[in-house]
């Protein structure tokens, strides 16, 4: 799988550094008084469809929906417990494991365009980190296409590349 080329990692760079400040704006601006706002529901419920990819492709595992389902089980739990302790459902607790997940699944999507941009990861960003570590211990690491629209980018910046080839 080739690695990817300047526009790819372009796109890799902007969109890690575009999810850098909203994990930024998440510990500093965002609380709990934000619980029901539609900006933060949403960026909520695409973690939901987000967090397999995150954890099977990023860390190499084959867990399927699994990653899925503990998350949704974390914030029952989380809504669970803090309705025990505060007596409503919109809890500190629960904003906190809420708060906490975002952070993790965000943070660790936003660290993998970084690096993916710096170190030409070739297919899919969440193979950045063990990419890494393959490199820093000489073990290498497996490659993965994305499931997203970044594999789009690259075939396209090949295509130019290749016509450019053609023409000159």
């Amino acid at each position: 799988m080739p690695p990817p080329e300047p526009i790819g990692r372009v796109v890799r760079l902007a969109l890690g550094l575009i999810i850098a400040k909203f994990i930024y704006d998440w510990i500093v601006y965002i609380d709990i008084s934000d619980i029901d706002n539609p900006f933060v529901l949403f960026w909520v419920a695409f973690s939901i469809a987000l967090v397999p990819y995150v954890v099977n492709i990023g860390w190499g595992v084959n867990l399927g929906a699994k990653p899925r389902y503990v998350l949704l089980g974390v914030w029952a739990l989380g809504a669970f417990f803090g309705y025990i302790l505060e007596g409503t459902l919109a809890s500190a607790l629960l904003w906190g494991v809420i708060e906490a997940t975002q952070i993790y699944i965000y943070g660790h999507l936003g660290i993998s365009f970084l690096l993916s941009a710096i170190l030409a990861t070739p297919g899919c960003e969440m193979r950045a980190i063990p990419h890494l570590v393959g490199k820093v211990s000489g073990a290498g690491s497996k490659e993965h296409y994305c499931p997203g629209f970044i594999d789009n980018i690259d075939g396209w910046e090949r295509g130019l590349r290749k016509g450019e080839e053609a023409d000159g």
